[in-house]
């Protein structure tokens, strides 16, 4: 089933999360499962206000899974290059235009009033055109249940893992030596979602690099980079690396 601007309280959550109302909630029909999506497509400018607006639904969704939602979806879909081509990638426009990761304490760029809200994982913003001027970004978190959020830690500021879904791209690089056995590796598996950790992938191409293990944009799904290429032709994309508990999971590409 599914209910448009629940609040929510319609689903027995009655603390003070980051906004009040889910845009789209999807639900089983016994009820034992709730998915949430957040739209955005702003017409009119305000390109720092709208991005910290998505930055808000991003952690609105992680409040969701984090109170028993199953997963959860922020869609952004503009029509304006500013949001994610031109200009400054000073502050908040970094996340959007210069390819840093989404996390930590988002402060709003505009107003008198200091609004911060805080991001628990860490997500990069990856832009898909669809048509003409129209470009989306899509970012998935999911709850506790499926594993993407990892119980809570002793400290409030220590990280949780992180998680970065993507657009699926078709690989056009060319696979090194290298990462050519992670290909095949995947390509055995052949299920839908394959999730490894990084010593597994340690074993199959005889060590991974420290960036690996450093870097979330590492595990970008951009065709440029031979370890992408390598899971891309294999017909997968990466939707949670967790630098955290070192693991990473593979999703079939549709």
């Amino acid at each position: 089933r599914i209910e448009f601007e629940r609040p929510s309280t319609h689903f027995g959550i009655h603390e003070r999360l980051t906004k009040r109302e889910i845009d789209i909630a999807i639900l089983k029909p016994d009820h034992s499962e709730v998915y949430a999506i957040e739209l955005k497509y702003p017409r009119s400018g305000q390109h720092p206000e709208q991005m910290f607006k998505f930055a808000e639904d991003l952690a609105f969704i992680e409040d969701l899974c984090a109170h028993g939602f199953r997963a959860g979806a922020v869609l952004l879909v503009v029509d304006d290059p500013l949001f994610h081509a031109s200009g400054s990638t000073d502050g908040i426009y970094g996340f959007f235009r210069g390819g840093r990761p989404l996390a930590g304490e988002v402060a709003k760029p505009t107003g008198q009033r200091r609004e911060v809200i805080r991001i628990r994982g860490s997500y990069l913003i990856q832009w898909m055109q669809l048509a003409g001027p129209l470009h989306a970004a899509l970012i998935e978190v999911e709850g506790e249940r499926a594993g993407a959020v990892a119980s809570k830690r002793t400290s409030d500021d220590a990280p949780l893992p992180t998680s970065s879904v993507i657009p699926p791209h078709r690989a056009t690089g060319r696979v090194s030596s290298k990462y050519a056995p992670l290909a095949e590796h995947l390509r055995q598996d052949g299920r839908d979602r394959i999730q490894l950790s990084f010593s597994e992938i340690d074993a199959i191409i005889d060590g991974l690099p420290r960036s690996a293990h450093e870097h979330q944009a590492w595990w970008a799904n951009q065709a440029t980079g031979s370890q992408a290429s390598a899971w891309q032709s294999a017909g997968y994309r990466v939707d949670m690396a967790d630098l955290v508990g070192e693991r990473v999971r593979f999703v079939r590409a549709r």
